[in-house]
């Protein structure tokens, strides 16, 4: 199979996505319901938006019990800036509610995590980062205010100084980035290829 399952809650860069899916040679599948991912190999949650609604867009499709389910299974599962955060613990944009508890990590204001109240622009990933291999010393797009700080021990490439955010972990079968990837060019077009374009 080459299908790759897309959250569709109404939000998120969906059609830039689907594109570079297709780039890699992959078919994308909109997931608005659980019955939607039957056939599919991974799944991606992308990112645009605030963690209340989205989680809450989420719950009333049930989505969120999809996800949780396939945690620790074959399926990879991208989650891509907002993506990424709801899969975590204790969400303070979400006034402190929890999201689905799948990778342990916390997501707290830019300026807790030592950054910038708003954090948009290019940059670079760590040399010795995990995807170093992929895009080499080319740079990835992020656009974020809240960032995910590590609840336990993780092996992750850092955001800002100290080491305190997250830009990319992977976790069980959880692959985490706050960057976007649909919206980093040829960057972002070889870590999609790494993670699901060989599956």
């Amino acid at each position: 199979m080459d299908r790759v399952g897309i959250i569709d809650v109404g939000v998120g860069n969906l059609i830039a996505i689907d594109r570079m899916l297709q780039k890699i040679g992959r078919f994308s599948v909109l997931i608005r319901e659980p019955d939607d991912f039957q056939q599919c190999d991974a799944l991606i949650i992308p990112g645009v938006g605030s963690a209340p609604g989205f989680l809450n867009k989420l719950r009333d499709r049930k989505l969120d019990q999809l996800i949780i389910d396939l945690a620790g299974s074959d399926v990879k599962i991208l989650g891509i800036c907002l993506g990424m955060q709801i899969l975590g613990g204790i969400n303070e944009e979400a006034d402190g509610q929890p999201g689905l508890g799948c990778v342990p990590f916390r997501v707290v204001n830019n300026v807790l995590a030592g950054g910038m109240p708003s954090h948009t622009g290019w940059m670079s990933l760590p040399e010795s980062g995990r995807l170093r291999h992929c895009i080499g010393s080319h740079r990835v797009f992020f656009n974020h205010r809240y960032t995910c700080i590590p609840d336990a021990e993780l092996d992750y490439d850092p955001l800002f100084s100290k080491n305190m955010g997250i830009a990319y972990v992977q976790y069980k079968n959880f692959y985490c980035m706050q960057f976007h990837p649909e919206k980093s060019q040829t960057s972002g077009l070889s870590i999609m290829n790494s993670i699901v374009g060989g599956i």
